[in-house]
Formats: C-alpha cells, structure tokens, sequence
C-alpha cells in the first residue's frame, strides 16, 4: 500500500481546479465525466494462457522474426494511482479510483511547463510508473505498448534529460516519494524448468534492490496495442491480463451485517454462489477474526471489504478493508473471480510452450506430455496453443501455385493478381465458400484497429456483364452509400475505376488446418485483362445491359509489408437486402514475386488473431 505518511488529500478549494484540468484531458472520449481514465485489467481464464502465447511481426517489419505479443511483471500489492502533472497547478497530484486527489505532504512549486499523465502503482514510499497517457498537450493513448514504455525511460528517467533534473530528482529529494520506471519481463527469457510466479517476482526484487516485497500475482500486458482508458481492455487482441494464485484470488464486497450473520453484496445483488446448478445464498459467521480486520479498527458497516475464500471452511473471510474503493466488484467480475477460485489455473502450464522450437507433431503424440497436459486442456487447444508458439510454415516454399506466380509474372509486361482467401470447403460439393461469419469479420478488424496497421476505406460498385465476363468498377469518391436502394436513385454519374476481364490461371485449396483455425484458404493467381470503356458512363445506363449484375462493396484495406488484407462488406443485386462478408490477403501490385516466408507471417497473423480466445469460432 502507498505510504499515508507521505500523503495528503487535496483541500475542497483546490480539488475543482485541478478536478477540471485532469478532466479536459479526455473529455470528449466519454458522453459523462467524472472518469478514472486508467485501465482496468481481466483475470486470466484457462483459455487465455492461448491468447497470451501468440507470437506477432510487428506490421511496419514483417521480414523481422516474431515475438510473443506479452510481456509480464509482477502485480505488486500496493495502491493503483495514475500520477498528473500540469504547469498551473505547479505540483504532481496522485489520483485513486474513486477520483480522490492526493499529494505530498511537504509541496514544492515546480518550475515545469511539461504537463502529463502518467499511469502507475503505489508500494510503500514508491511509485512504479508503468505506462504513459498523456505528455506535452499530446494524447499518446494510441500509440503501443513498446512506444509508450520506451517514451517513459527517454522522457522520465534518461541521466541526460531536462526533465529528470528539473522535476523528478527535485520532487523525490523534497517530498521522500521515490518514483521509478516499473520493469517489465519478455516471455522469452523463462525457462521450462523454472516456476514462473517467483522467477518474476525474485528478478523484479533484486532489479530494484529490495528484500521482502509483497506481490499479488502478475501482469501479463499485450505490447503492440494502444492504451483503453476508464474500462477493461478489449477483446480481440488487446486484453490486459491479471492472475493471481488461486488460494490469493479474492472478491471486493459490500459486506452489510444482519442478525444471521454478514452479508455479501455485489453490483446486481445479493452475492450467490453456484452449487449443483443452482445459485444459493451465502453468509459470513460473525467472529473476532470478521468482526475485525485488524486488532484495532473494528468493522465498518456497509463497507467495501476484499473477502478471501477459504478452502477448508468453505466460507470468505475479510482480508482487508479497502479504503479506496467505493463500489464492490460487479456481478460479472465477481463470477469470473469465482471462477478462478473453483478451477485453479496453474500458470506454470504456459513455460513449456515458450520453447520456439517444439515439434509440434512429436509433442502432441508424446504419452507423457498427453498425461500432463490433456487433465488441463483438451486437445485441440493444445494443437492450438502449440501452432501459435512455432512459425508453422502453412504454405510450403515449392507450392505449385506460388511457383506458377513466381515464374509467370512481370513476364511481357503483365503483372499477374495473387491473393488468399480465407472460406470454407464444402467437401462434399467440392465448393469453396468466401463468405466469413460477421463476428469473425468483425472481430478481426477489430484487432487490426487496435493494432494501429496503417488503414484506408472506399466505397464502390461492380457491374458484372455475364455474357462478356466483363467486370466495370465505379469509384464512389463523393458519395457514402447505405444500401442499394440508393445507389438506384442517383442519379450522378460516377468516374470508371477500371474495366476487366479476369482470366483465372492457377488456384489451390488449403484444407488440412480448419480443425485448428475454423477457416480453409486459397491460393489464386488471375490476369485481369483491360478492356476500353470511356471515362465516365452513367451507371443506370449500364445496369440496363441484359444479364447485367452489380454489386455495391464497402472495404477497409490494412497495409501488412508488401500486402493488403482486405476486408469487403458486399450487397448484390440478387439478395439486396442483405450482405456478404470477405476477407483476403492480396500482393501489392507491380510486386515481382511473393516471398514464401512473408506470406506465412502475413497469413499466420491473421488466422491467429481469427482465433483469438476459444470462444470466438
């Protein structure tokens, strides 16, 4: 816990002027105010130790090798506080959950016009500074992890910086609150044999020198993401993970004493617990061990308290009174920390997957490994936990249609189209089919968004002439379209983006992954071929060509290496009312040849952010 000695709460005079600064700085984020802008991590499932093992190229290097998308420290057991500073009020301000502003209690005006906010945790006379939200009028939010954290050591901490010498050594001579960067550990560095948990907790003592510090789990935080303020970090792909050993795993009541016995609130309710199906209530025996929290504070009455579950007696007893806390845990949170309680997760079954080199055939079949891990995880999780830790090669280097594409184009002048569809294959009608489920069209760009890969969205309609096979593309440059009916009712014409006829040369299903992935994909090389149409050309005059289809398209394209990912929302004029969804990955054009391993990269990124967490396909 942050040390009160040190500490003061902000007068009532002061509280709305810097109450009002700190809230401007994101105001317009959020339709109400009044918001504690840091994150709020999840508890990490059985299912998570997944997500957390995949690997990812950073998108700006793709030729680069992949690192595991998290890193880890440990959760120390102090008080989470964001740390602001702002030249007006000329002091740095701590601030708690429940918006309670706090400072040193000897104050030294600082001379600094740097303004920031800074995210961190409290322990002892300490403050671990551990991610960056605000500097210099500038929100960095958006910005990953690996850039937020490398600006905190050059801004904060680098011995040559303007800033360490007139702000931060000042205020830690002057106030006795030392602040320091909080250290962060690669996944890459444990080794099988080792127990996580005290590893990281014994290398994070001894980075900082200190003896007997106390931790309640660890941190797992995805590195490549931009920064979710006020809430939990969202699914897909930018998820901020706590765990905690399940015997320390605990539930924030609103305990209310009766006289049967305490009860548990949560945010919906009464606190139940799940026994045979059924929800039943539970109490808490009043004992000197209850009634009190320490042996000189007594108990509050309707008060936040941290309840611990104790095995042997199969009740929760209080841990401590949480004082900065004004509402319990929701119901949600509640259940999922319930839920670690009565299945424990051992985290330890993550080290043997950090090896980059595991044979994943070899292992899966290995008895003894089958013995340990199958009581943990079902087998096609392991598949697939063993797939996302190794660069799997999906398409081999002598592909024949690769090698079609890498011997044929460029050859003459013609540039040939290749691309990869993601679908499914329809074994028996020996179909390929390209439309992906809306979730997972979704929630993949959802993980692209967050991502920050480089994205641009257009607007467009195809008219298709079935008896010449000739595709005419109209370019939608002015014009936002919600459906079909109201492409039908302009009567604008639209300049022509191109005008083809697609000869297919070569194309290849993929179908031994889908146990793994949920999806196929397919290779295709194609020609498109120019053909003559004037500049503009009014397009109800070329819907009135017989056997004419058209199709209204709206597509975000991401920009991975030398490809496009494409993301393509498709309305036709055969089913008008409803819509299609197609995702393919596409060579950029003019490229003179696809590189074999950029291409497994580019595909693994995307079917591994597909995946997800279990409960997605």
């Amino acid at each position: 816990m942050a040390s009160t000695l040190l500490m003061q709460l902000v007068d009532k005079q002061h509280y709305r002027q810097i109450f009002d600064i700190y809230n401007n700085l994101y105001k317009d984020f959020f339709k109400a105010s009044h918001k504690f802008y840091g994150s709020v991590p999840i508890s990490m499932m059985r299912e998570s130790i997944l997500h957390v093992l995949q690997h990812q190229t950073v998108h700006s290097e793709p030729n680069t090798s992949p690192s595991y998308m998290y890193n880890v420290t440990p959760k120390l057991d102090g008080t989470r506080m964001l740390m602001f500073y702002n030249m007006i009020i000329g002091y740095p301000v701590f601030i708690d959950r429940d918006l309670n502003f706090f400072i040193a209690q000897t104050q030294l005006k600082l001379p600094f016009t740097t303004s920031f906010l800074a995210d961190g945790e409290f322990y002892e006379n300490m403050y671990f500074m551990f991610d960056l939200l605000y500097f210099e009028n500038e929100r960095i939010v958006q910005f990953d992890f690996e850039t937020r954290y490398r600006t905190i050591n050059e801004l904060f901490f680098s011995n040559r910086n303007d800033f360490q010498n007139a702000f931060l050594v000042p205020f830690i001579q002057h106030s006795g609150i030392v602040v320091v960067r909080k250290l962060y550990m690669e996944l890459e560095g444990f080794q099988i044999e080792q127990h996580l948990y005290p590893t990281a907790c014994n290398y994070f003592s001894e980075h900082y020198g200190l003896t007997d510090m106390k931790f309640d789990g660890l941190i797992f935080t995805p590195r490549f993401t931009s920064y979710i303020l006020t809430g939990n970090w969202k699914y897909p792909s930018n998820i901020l993970y706590k765990w905690k050993p399940s015997e320390h795993e605990t539930i924030d009541f609103l305990l209310v004493a009766t006289p049967a016995g305490y009860v548990g609130y949560v945010d919906a309710g009464d606190w139940k617990l799940k026994q045979s199906n059924n929800y039943v209530p539970f109490e808490i025996k009043k004992s000197p061990t209850f009634v009190q929290y320490t042996l000189t504070e007594p108990y509050h009455h309707a008060t936040i308290y941290e309840c611990r579950y104790d095995y042997t007696s199969r009740q929760f007893i209080t841990v401590r009174l949480r004082t900065d806390k004004s509402k319990p845990n929701s119901l949600r949170g509640a259940l999922n920390s319930w839920k670690l309680i009565r299945s424990k997760l051992n985290i330890d079954a993550i080290l043997p997957f950090l090896n980059k080199h595991i044979d994943v055939n070899a292992l899966i079949h290995d008895t003894d490994f089958q013995r340990r891990y199958f009581t943990i995880f079902p087998e096609w999780q392991l598949k697939t936990m063993l797939m996302q830790c190794v660069q799997h090669p999906l398409i081999k280097t002598n592909d024949s249609v690769l090698r079609r594409f890498n011997n044929q184009n460029g050859r003459f002048g013609h540039f040939h189209e290749f691309e990869l569809r993601l679908g499914k294959y329809n074994r028996d009608k020996r179909y390929f089919n390209t439309n992906i489920e809306p979730r997972h069209y979704n929630w993949l760009m959802q993980t692209l968004d967050v991502s920050s890969i480089p994205k641009t969205y257009q607007e467009t309609v195809d008219v298709i002439h079935k008896d010449t096979n000739i595709r005419t593309t109209y370019y939608l440059q002015q014009t936002t379209l919600t459906d079909l009916q109201t492409l039908l009712q302009t009567n604008v014409p639209l300049n022509i983006q191109k005008s083809i006829i697609k000869h297919q040369i070569d194309l290849k299903n993929y179908i031994q992954y889908t146990p793994i992935f949920g999806y196929d994909f397919r290779l295709s090389v194609a020609f498109e071929e120019s053909v003559h149409e004037p500049n503009k050309i009014d397009l109800k005059e070329a819907l009135k060509v017989p056997n004419a289809q058209f199709r209204l398209k709206k597509r975000h394209t991401y920009t991975y290496g030398n490809f496009y990912i494409d993301f393509t929302e498709l309305t036709d004029s055969q089913s008008p009312k409803s819509s299609h969804y197609q995702i393919e990955i596409e060579l950029k054009p003019y490229q003179q040849f696809v590189d074999t391993h950029e291409i497994n990269v580019t595909l693994l990124y995307l079917l591994k952010n597909l995946y997800g967490l279990s409960e997605i396909i």
